[in-house]
C-alpha cells in the first residue's frame, strides 16, 4: 500500500486506516465502504483491500449489518420498502433476500389501525390505504386490510 502527502505534507492515511475510522462512525456496507474511500481519492485496489481487510478482521458484515437495518426499519414498513432500503445501503440481493426470509413483516391490519388513529371514514381509509403501499406492503396485504375493516366498520366506510 502506499501512502500520499496531503497538500499540508503531512502523510495521508492508509486506506485501511482510512475505512476503520469510517466505521467507527457507524456500521456501512462493504458497498458504501468502498464507495466512501473511492470518494477520498483512493485507488480501487486500494478500497478494495482495505474493505477485505475489515471483513477478514470481523470489522465488517453485510449480514450483520442487513439485519440491523431490517430492525431499524422493519417495524414501520413493509417487505418492499425493507428491501428497498436494504439496497439503497448496498445490501446485495442475496444477502438481503436471506435476511428478509426470516423476517416477519408488520401486520397491516395493526398498521392500518394505527394511521387510521380512529376515524372510519372512507376518505381517511384510503389516504390510510395510500400510506402503506407508500411503506412497501403489497396490493394483497393492503386490499385483505381494508376489506377487513370495511367488514368491521360497514356503516362508516360505505361508498
Amino acid at each position: 500500500m502506499s501512502s500520499k502527502s496531503s497538500p499540508e505534507g503531512r502523510e495521508r492515511p492508509s486506506a485501511y486506516a482510512a475505512a476503520l475510522r469510517l466505521l467507527s462512525a457507524r456500521a456501512q456496507s462493504r458497498r458504501e465502504l468502498y464507495d466512501k474511500l473511492i470518494a477520498k481519492d483512493y485507488t480501487p485496489e486500494e478500497a478494495q483491500d482495505a474493505v477485505n481487510r475489515c471483513v477478514d478482521a470481523h470489522f465488517l458484515d453485510d449480514e450483520q449489518y442487513a439485519q440491523s437495518l431490517v430492525r431499524r426499519y422493519g417495524s414501520r414498513y413493509g417487505k418492499r420498502a425493507v428491501a428497498a432500503q436494504l439496497a439503497q445501503h448496498g445490501i446485495d440481493r442475496e444477502t438481503a433476500e436471506a435476511v428478509l426470509e426470516s423476517w416477519e413483516s408488520p401486520d397491516a391490519d395493526d398498521m392500518l389501525r394505527r394511521l387510521l388513529r380512529g376515524k372510519t371514514d372512507e376518505a381517511s381509509l384510503r389516504r390510510a390505504t395510500a400510506a402503506l403501499y407508500r411503506r412497501g406492503f403489497s396490493g394483497e396485504q393492503i386490499r385483505s386490510a381494508a376489506q377487513r375493516f370495511r367488514e368491521d366498520f360497514p356503516e362508516e366506510t360505505e361508498t
